[in-house]
């Protein structure tokens, strides 16, 4: 399967995984930009782009025993067995495609004249990156089946709950059901804080707010119907709270499983989250942020970088390279801030350390100021081919898109 990001949007639904995946995303991206760029300059500059392709490479070997190692201790540690026979092969799938990276690292070294041997090493990496996400999917769902399973036990205190007849049963289903529903909600405003769409975190507070507030109307309706366990309006009301209940629980299932539901937008990307995570950036890097960690920094970038490289794939030789060259600095410089952010908490005496690191994230937040108008820009010349294609002239194609509406469309008012 290719690995793009798209895909990776697709399945990576919290940041505690992008995280953990962003730094290797970026690695790869750096490599792919490495091999294209390679034997376009002088020899120099051709083979100080060889050596830091082998250290990417080198960097991808050593992480897929890092994940091996956890994975491996997740195994032991687990009671899941179904956590345990997945990310055992996941761990499997890893070793391999790690044995196929280091190979293939070989070769490129061997002979790096050889265009094949580069495209070989890309693809590797595409492959380590595939079974990393496997690895990290099989440690989220175990984590989702946790919440499901505590679902089905709410929905069966539910159940209980509904069929009581008396008070006494009553009492004692009701406090049940009200106990595990709030161990229910704490997983599930874990879950909340760490999602990385907004729409998905908006969509999970509503649920979790009306989960809350349905407590004391279900122990109004039941303790109505008990007192009036002969009368229709009070049987009517009290199938009426559960249904809702239910129909909660229900959605918060698909929602777990990462289903559609009717009432929730299940695009993949925000508008616009090109430039928001773009504004993210910058304000983490100002200078009054960066004595903080730079805890999404590379998940932050690792999208960046992507929606340009996306940009770049369309357009012609000029602005693609634009895109490219400075993407590879940013990445590049990217390391290079972690590094020194690192060096400035362990010697945080040492003035010049602290100038270097400053004037890194300077050159850092130009850089994304460059890499965003070349996008830009980028994005106004496709637009602009699509129109000179076309075989209507502008005017009448303007003339219709602001027409009324006659046939379904919305109007466009300018």
């Amino acid at each position: 399967m290719e690995v793009t990001y798209g895909l990776i949007a697709n399945l990576v639904k919290t940041k505690s995984l992008e995280r953990v995946l962003a730094p290797i995303a970026s690695q790869i991206s750096l490599l792919i930009i490495l091999n294209e760029s390679n034997g376009t300059s002088s020899s120099s500059k051709d083979e100080g782009r060889e050596n830091q392709i082998s250290q990417c490479a080198l960097g991808l070997i050593k992480a897929v025993h890092r994940f091996i190692q956890v994975g491996q201790k997740q195994i032991q540690d687990s009671k899941d067995p179904v956590l345990q026979t997945q990310m055992k092969s996941a761990c499997e799938s890893l070793d391999l495609a790690g044995s196929d990276l280091k190979i293939a690292s070989q070769k490129y070294q061997a002979d790096v004249t050889n265009k094949q041997n580069g495209d070989r090493l890309i693809q590797a990496a595409k492959d380590v990156l595939h079974s990393m996400l496997k690895v990290l999917l099989v440690s989220d769902d175990s984590t989702v089946r946790k919440t499901l399973g505590l679902l089905e036990s709410v929905q069966e205190k539910l159940s209980k709950v509904n069929s009581v007849q008396d008070k006494q049963q009553f009492l004692s289903a009701f406090k049940e059901f009200s106990e595990i529903l709030i161990v229910l909600i704490t997983m599930l405003k874990s879950r909340q804080s760490d999602l990385i769409r907004g729409p998905d975190r908006e969509w999970l507070i509503r649920e979790m707010n009306h989960l809350q507030k349905s407590i004391p109307s279900l122990s109004v309706s039941i303790q109505t119907y008990l007192k009036y366990i002969n009368n229709p309006k009070a049987q009517v009301g009290k199938s009426s709270v559960v249904q809702e209940i239910s129909s909660s629980l229900s959605k918060l299932h698909l929602f777990l499983e990462n289903k559609p539901i009717s009432d929730k937008s299940n695009d993949v990307a925000e508008d616009g989250h090109f430039v928001s995570r773009m504004s993210e950036v910058l304000e983490i890097l100002k200078v009054e942020k960066r004595s903080e960690p730079l805890h999404d920094l590379e998940a932050n970038l690792a999208v960046i970088v992507g929606h340009s490289m996306t940009v770049a794939h369309f357009c012609l030789d000029f602005h693609r390279n634009l895109i490219i060259r400075s993407s590879q600095r940013i990445l590049q410089a990217k390391g290079r801030v972690l590094e020194l952010q690192t060096l400035t908490k362990t010697n945080p005496n040492i003035i010049e350390i602290r100038r270097d690191f400053d004037g890194v994230c300077e050159m850092l937040m130009d850089e994304l100021c460059d890499l965003e108008k070349h996008v830009n820009v980028s994005l106004l010349y496709l637009i602009i081919d699509v129109f000179k294609e076309t075989n209507q002239p502008i005017d009448r194609l303007l003339k219709t898109a602001l027409q009324a509406d006659q046939v379904g469309y919305f109007i466009i008012k300018p």
